[in-house]
């Protein structure tokens, strides 16, 4: 952990950030985390990369929460709930900080799972679609409704020209899941389950669980 000394870093955002990590490594253990850090990040609340453990071939990630947000709670309490109200984020039952570290953790299970979420996010929620809301809709509607249906998921899960964006569209609903339980939509939780169950595999196939 790196950067806690920072002045002017506010208590309460430390204890959202240790809550969530400490609370998603209780859930998923087999996460490998190498860094927690509050550090420079570039126009986020917080970011997670993939880093190689020294003097080892095995991969982990780290998590930097922005210096700029960790001191000034009003500005962070003010930016993330705006975010919640634009529907540009999923809603947060939690504090902002721990919030932020949810969302970065399922990164974490991204880079877990060596990535191939990515390629299967929009296929999976297509096949869940098509086979659960399929009969209900023609072909020649079916983009559209299933478009529509996707669309439940938060504006942050898309470019800002609409194209669906696989990377943070697996974080938020990652986080709407373990924020928001039930009440998470419907795509949210395809891809949640999506997420975990690759990461999973992957951590079977190391002989980890």
């Amino acid at each position: 952990m790196y950067g806690f000394g920072t002045p002017g870093v506010d208590t309460d955002t430390v204890r959202g950030i240790v809550a969530a990590v400490d609370d998603m490594l209780a859930r998923y253990p087999h996460t490998r985390i190498l860094s927690v850090e509050i550090g420079d990040v570039e126009g986020d609340i917080a970011r997670a990369l993939e880093d190689r453990v020294g003097g080892t071939d095995l991969r982990a990630t780290r998590i930097t929460f922005s210096t700029k947000y960790a001191t000034d709670p009003e500005r962070l309490s003010t930016d993330v709930s705006e975010a919640v109200e634009s529907r540009h984020f999923v809603p947060r039952s939690q504090g902002p900080a721990y919030s932020a570290m949810v969302h970065e953790f399922g990164h974490a299970l991204t880079y877990a799972g060596r990535s191939a979420t990515l390629d299967r996010a929009d296929s999976s929620l297509l096949d869940y679609y098509r086979k659960n809301y399929g009969h209900n809709v023609s072909e020649s509607d079916m983009d559209e409704s299933y478009r529509k249906w996707r669309d439940q998921l938060s504006s942050y899960s898309f470019w800002k020209g609409g194209e669906f964006h696989p990377t943070e569209a697996l974080a938020e609903a990652f986080a709407d899941v373990e924020l928001n339980g039930a009440r998470a939509s419907e795509p949210a939780q395809v891809l949640h389950r999506l997420l975990v169950d690759t990461a999973e595999s992957e951590w079977r196939r190391e002989g980890l669980m």
